[in-house]
């Protein structure tokens, strides 16, 4: 959520994605390299069925983050959308939601949200 209470989104420029073979396309602020994978990145995040119990009501439709529920093994990313690559933790930036890393690590694996 922005600032000013607005939702907004980040994704892949067109232009890094499939570039070169190099999948990384930036480092987190805590050092850790993100990775654009296409389709073998898969978030655990899966929507959630029924209706928002809150305002703003309404079926779970993806528009809200609260929309979503990270379910560990329903990808192969964990829930700061990150993973291993070659021994090494990396996030991943998806086609799908969450879209971006949701979270940072920090060096010494410790999370910072």
């Amino acid at each position: 959520m922005g600032p000013r209470g607005t939702y907004h989104y980040h994704g892949v420029a067109p232009a890094l994605a499939g570039a070169s073979e190099d999948t990384r396309i930036g480092w987190a602020a805590d050092g850790f390299e993100i990775h654009y994978l296409g389709d073998q990145g898969r978030s655990s995040y899966l929507l959630l069925p029924g209706a928002r119990e809150t305002a703003p009501g309404g079926a779970h439709d993806g528009t809200y983050n609260e929309d979503w529920a990270y379910i560990a093994g329903a990808g192969n990313l964990d829930d700061c959308n990150g993973g291993m690559i070659d021994g090494r933790y990396v996030y991943v930036a998806t086609d799908t939601y969450p879209f971006f890393p949701r979270c940072l690590y920090g060096t010494d694996i410790t999370r910072i949200r």
